[in-house]
């Protein structure tokens, strides 16, 4: 299938610059995603979704879209609580973008750099086991000063 051939239709629904430069009439609004699109927005979400979950998500998409043109209609984008969540959000996504690529470059350094760094910084990785742990339920009384 070409990447240009459509995936999803949303009639009813119109895109948001025939919207606002009033060409689309009420009737014949569609919204048409591309495999391009579609792949793209799948990708964001995870790079290799199964089958089964790209089948979710194709349905689950258009309805996505009619709430939040119907949200947008009814001014929730310019609350001030939404746009408080929506930087929050920024931040944690981004947060997640930089771990993801963090992970993906760790990944990419060959086991011999990780085999030497090891064995050059031994002091680094020591473990030590613990047995217990005493709490004392009264402050303790520092020992007297030697004279």
């Amino acid at each position: 299938m070409p990447a240009d051939a459509p995936v999803l239709t949303v009639k009813g629904l119109c895109p948001a610059d025939s919207a606002k430069s009033g060409e689309a009439s009420a009737g014949g609004c569609q919204t048409v995603i591309t495999r391009a699109e579609f792949e793209k927005i799948a990708r964001s979400i995870q790079p290799s979704l199964s089958p089964v979950i790209k089948r979710q998500l194709m349905n689950l998409y258009p309805r996505l879209l009619i709430m939040t043109h119907e949200a947008e209609w009814r001014g929730l984008d310019k609350e001030e609580n939404f746009q408080a969540d929506v930087g929050l959000r920024a931040h944690a996504d981004i947060n997640s973008a930089l771990t993801r690529r963090v992970q993906q470059e760790a990944a990419k350094v060959p086991e011999k750099d990780m085999a030497d760094y090891y064995e050059k910084n031994p002091e680094t990785f020591r473990e030590y086991a613990l047995e217990r742990v005493y709490i004392p339920r009264l402050k303790q009384e520092p020992p007297p000063a030697p004279n």
